[in-house]
């Protein structure tokens, strides 16, 4: 009795030492909250078309390479690039070129002329376990 005794509370202890253990989080090259995806992805490039290729942790220590359509995460409001699902900017923008995180482009102003835009994809673009997504 006295050995049941002992071994039932050293389980409950052993049970109540795992209450609060730590969660293992997401490591930094998996998943960035809303944006951030240049502290896990290099090598990054966009085609004229605005398919952005890069290579992007994958949270298992390993990488992937991954490809996006910017079409679908940004669009051209009056000249300005401006995040947004399904934006479509590819119809009115071009001259795309990438320097480090911010996307250049020459885009249409909706006055007939056109002007030089930006944004910065590092806003945009989330990096969840090797694929890039946008909102």
């Amino acid at each position: 009795m006295k050995t049941t005794l002992l071994s039932s509370i050293v389980l409950a202890l052993c049970a109540l030492g795992t209450l609060g253990a730590p969660v293992k989080e997401p490591t930094s090259d998996s998943i960035q909250p809303d944006g951030g995806f240049a502290s896990s992805c290099t090598g990054t490039s966009v085609t004229s078309s605005g398919v952005l290729t890069s290579t992007c942790g994958n949270g298992s220590g390993g990488t992937t390479v991954t490809a996006i359509g910017l079409n679908g995460c940004i669009a051209n409001a009056s000249g300005a690039l401006v995040p947004r699902t399904g934006g479509g900017f590819v119809a009115s923008c071009s001259g795309l070129r990438l320097s480090s995180t911010t996307l250049f482009a020459n885009c249409g102003n909706g006055n007939g002329g056109t002007v030089p835009a930006s944004i910065d994809l590092n806003q945009v673009l989330t990096n969840r376990f090797g694929v890039l997504t946008c909102p």
